[in-house]
């Protein structure tokens, strides 16, 4: 009896893609609640399919995508999702937050991209703090402490 409630579970549990004639309002909703609660699979399905039927939200849904693609260390897949957003939607309010990732991941894998990322920053936001400091530290650590100082 227990092991047929287990495979029940189980089978409840696994990121099932939405059914013909799905809603893609409710696809959203499933996936952003998945990515919050860490759920990144079932998040990817869903917001995967979303995407595929409300494009008008897509800036949203490609974000929230990249998060999931992110937390699952697939780096490669979530930067791509991000410069889709920064290319069909240069005009999202989710711009700042996009740049803010992708520095976060590219400083995650040590990438050489990094000091050039948080320049282009802090010029076009240059009331961002939280970030001057972060870049001020990066240059600290990569020994360029003259350039720190001049933030």
């Amino acid at each position: 009896m227990i092991t047929a409630f287990s495979s029940e579970v189980s089978a409840l549990a696994d990121p099932l893609p939405p059914q013909r004639g799905f809603c893609p309002q409710s696809c959203i909703l499933t996936g952003k609640s998945s990515l919050e609660i860490g759920d990144f699979d079932k998040a990817l399905v869903y917001l995967t399919a979303a995407y595929d039927e409300l494009p008008v939200l897509g800036d949203y849904i490609l974000f929230w995508r990249a998060a999931a693609f992110n937390a699952k260390s697939e780096t490669e897949k979530a930067l791509a999702d991000l410069a889709t957003i920064k290319k069909e939607f240069p005009e999202s309010p989710l711009l700042k937050n996009v740049r803010l990732m992708e520095i976060e991941i590219y400083q995650k894998n040590e990438s050489g991209k990094v000091e050039d990322l948080l320049q282009r920053y802090i010029s076009d936001y240059p009331s961002d703090h939280r970030v001057k400091f972060t870049y001020a530290l990066y240059l600290k650590e990569t020994g360029k402490k003259d350039k720190a100082k001049s933030l």
